[in-house]
């Protein structure tokens, strides 16, 4: 399911590459180093990459419904930031904790942001999970006592989140506001390392394995999701995948970091590309403004 592996050229070693998604308005995948406060353009036609520099540390660097304004999670707060200009428009929201740093950010089908934070050095139960309303910027908090979110996706009127530490991913109702109440159970991962996930359009969850140099693919329809698939990367520490038309069909586009590595790879932290045969989604979500 997985040919033509590659490291993409022109991508940099970064420390803690993660949240990779696709922008429909400019064609291409941004993503973010989060450490080291820059965030990433790579243009599907040409296979080329800008570098964006950004004035904090950042989690996401999101599309929005306007053409070049970006939707940035940051530890100083939630910004729109202009990919023209390369400056800020706006905060349009305060960062909600004061020891913690953002991790995991993704838009769903109605247009509204859903980010989680955890402790600087990932401390057990330090971080949360927040919705931040489009078009109000009303902040809601759903859940504390979180460690390390990843992976958050939306299915139907349901989210799909984990948390790597507790080796567990969950699901609950878009509609609900207590998730540490209200989530179930969607499926344990025996061997750790669950990190950013992505949801293609035919229901096959694609989530990498950090620390376990690989990419486990499952698919939601089944009664045990545990039954996956498996495909071997060239990096230590994969940190999230999008799904993206590519000039070939669908790409795969794979971050990773060289993040408290001892003695890392000369390719780690780079992104890897896959030829691969999943579903592209038919749109993608944009944070109403």
């Amino acid at each position: 399911m997985l040919k033509n592996i590659r490291v993409l050229e022109g991508s940099q070693n970064s420390t803690l590459g993660e949240t990779p998604v696709y922008s429909p308005f400019n064609k291409s995948v941004f993503w973010v180093d989060i450490l080291e406060k820059k965030a990433f353009q790579f243009k599907v036609e040409d296979e080329s990459v800008d570098v964006i520099e950004l004035p904090f540390l950042a989690s996401a660097f999101l599309p929005t419904s306007k053409e070049n304004v970006f939707l940035v999670t940051s530890d100083e707060g939630i910004f729109l930031f202009d990919l023209v200009s390369r400056e800020v428009i706006k905060k349009i929201a305060e960062f909600p904790e004061k020891y913690t740093r953002p991790n995991e950010a993704a838009i769903c089908p109605k247009g509204d942001l859903y980010f989680g934070t955890m402790g600087f050095n990932a401390e057990a139960e330090a971080g949360s999970w927040y919705h931040l309303e489009a078009i109000t910027y009303q902040l809601t908090l759903l859940e504390e006592k979180v460690s390390i979110p990843n992976t958050l996706v939306f299915e139907g009127d349901n989210v799909i989140f984990g948390d790597t530490a507790k080796k567990e991913m969950y699901t609950v109702s878009l509609t609900t506001r207590n998730w540490g109440k209200d989530k179930k159970l969607f499926m344990k991962i025996p061997e750790g390392g669950a990190d950013g996930s992505f949801l293609c359009g035919n229901g096959v969850l694609i989530n990498a394995r950090w620390g376990h140099s690989k990419i486990a693919v499952h698919e939601l329809s089944r009664i045990n999701k545990l039954d996956f698939k498996s495909f071997k990367l060239p990096v230590t520490n994969p940190s999230s995948c999008c799904l993206v038309e590519g000039k070939n069909g669908p790409l795969l586009f794979i971050t990773s970091a060289r993040l408290r590595l001892e003695n890392p790879h000369e390719i780690d932290g780079k992104v890897i590309l896959a030829d691969v045969d999943f579903q592209v989604p038919a749109t993608s979500n944009l944070f109403k403004i």
